[in-house]
């Protein structure tokens, strides 16, 4: 039995009743290559219930092209891109056509990435070996796509999109320089900066001393310092206040390098008003930051400012951070909802601080996941003992205690996030 029976077929026969003559399930194929795009398409062809289309890229991208043929689709098999992501965001934004989804991928996945697809509605995550070098398949590639069939969904819904390099940065972080991660807190006291300090530590692990940097943009409550014992930064008062430009000069006087190889700006020595930066210098900073370092870690104040939105727009992925009360989980849907009016695309993910991964999700669970209308995709339980001896210490989780649960989760975290064989 071919892939699309097995896979797709079984699933529709399930919820479609068995006429005389059966409509034919329009399939479309998302694939980032050739030889995917082949492999699949031929299999596709094998089956006269099956017709359909390929298409070059990424879902997300597919997605972003703003295409309207999706209601007359049955089933989307895409190809699990370079940023899981951007797949996720990508499912949620067509959650509302009805379609059913399948993913593939020529490697194995994450457990963390497999249960993240099936929980955005993903009906199968498929593993398929890589073609050999002389699989005959490869080189019928350029004609498969036609022996597939006539296709009812209109080039222009769905335009054909350039095929992405196999070594690119992901959709998500089009833009030239490092990867930028903004980090925003469903409520304060919700553990955003514990999160982002140890998120960023386990980066400069892995990258390298001067390669990844943290910045403390809670102007008024900003303790990435305090986490670090660091001093807050009279450079960054003089930053706010407009006295100085957000140059390579600013960056060498600001910038404190922590012990572990982690570059660090600390928030204002003095409190400032979170009026007193203007959107365009926090654009500034942010693009100085990137044409010096691959990843940069930004720790959000609480309140929705004007200067969110240049972040965002340099953001590759959003982490809100929130804990399983209800106004947690009400403010967390706001904040989706408003990112998602201007970045449909742009990846954001729930991090539950506070609690260990449930094994099987309860009611209360479920209604949360419903309310976000995304899946709780990251978990960190409380460790209240070590938390409290980082703090006091001033030396982080990933550094005093790295077996407790909380560092372990955020390590996972990371790797899950900036797998460099995955992207990110």
């Amino acid at each position: 039995m071919s892939f699309a029976q097995k896979n797709i077929e079984h699933q529709q026969s399930e919820a479609v009743p068995s006429v005389s003559q059966p409509p034919l399930t329009q399939i479309l194929i998302i694939a980032q290559g050739d030889r995917l795009t082949a492999q699949l398409a031929q299999q596709m062809a094998s089956d006269d219930a099956v017709q359909g289309q390929t298409q070059a890229g990424t879902l997300a991208q597919v997605v972003k092209a703003g295409g309207q043929g999706w209601s007359m689709l049955d089933f989307v098999v895409f190809e699990v891109s370079a940023n899981p992501a951007a797949d996720l965001a990508a499912l949620h934004a067509l959650s509302g056509h009805g379609l059913q989804f399948v993913a593939v991928s020529q490697t194995p996945l994450s457990p963390q990435t497999n249960d993240a697809l099936l929980n955005a509605g993903v009906a199968q995550v498929l593993v398929l070996p890589a073609p050999k070098t002389d699989d005959p398949v490869l080189a019928v590639a350029p004609q498969v796509v036609a022996d597939v069939g006539p296709s009812p969904i209109a080039d222009a819904a769905l335009p054909t999109l350039p095929e992405p390099e196999l070594d690119a940065e992901p959709e998500a972080d089009a833009q030239t320089g490092g990867s930028v991660t903004v980090m925003l807190r469903a409520r304060g006291g919700a553990g955003a900066t514990t999160i982002a300090v140890n998120l960023a530590l386990g980066l400069a692990a892995r990258t390298g001393a001067g390669r990844t940097a943290l910045v403390d943009l809670d102007l008024q409550n900003g303790s990435v310092g305090l986490c670090l014992d660091m001093p807050e930064s009279a450079d960054m008062t003089a930053f706010v206040k407009g006295h100085v430009p957000a140059d390579a000069a600013f960056l060498d006087k600001a910038v404190q390098t922590h012990a572990s190889g982690l570059d660090v700006l600390t928030a204002p020595d003095v409190f400032a008003p979170l009026t007193a930066v203007s959107a365009d210098a926090v654009a500034g900073l942010i693009d100085m930051l990137k044409t010096r370092y691959d990843h940069i870690v930004l720790d959000m104040p609480q309140a929705v400012i004007d200067w969110l939105e240049p972040a965002l727009d340099r953001a590759a992925r959003v982490l809100v951070v929130t804990d399983m009360s209800v106004p947690s989980i009400r403010r967390t849907r706001r904040l989706i909802d408003l990112i998602t009016e201007d970045h449909m695309t742009l990846p954001i993910e729930t991090v539950v601080n506070f609690e260990k991964r449930p094994r099987f999700p309860t009611q209360a669970h479920k209604e949360a996941t419903r309310l976000i209308g995304r899946p709780l995709t990251h978990w960190v339980p409380a460790d209240v003992r070590a938390a409290r001896r980082a703090t006091d210490m001033g030396v982080p989780l990933q550094i005093g205690a790295k077996r407790s649960a909380s560092a372990k989760a955020v390590a996972s975290l990371s790797q899950t996030l900036f797998d460099a064989k995955r992207g990110g």
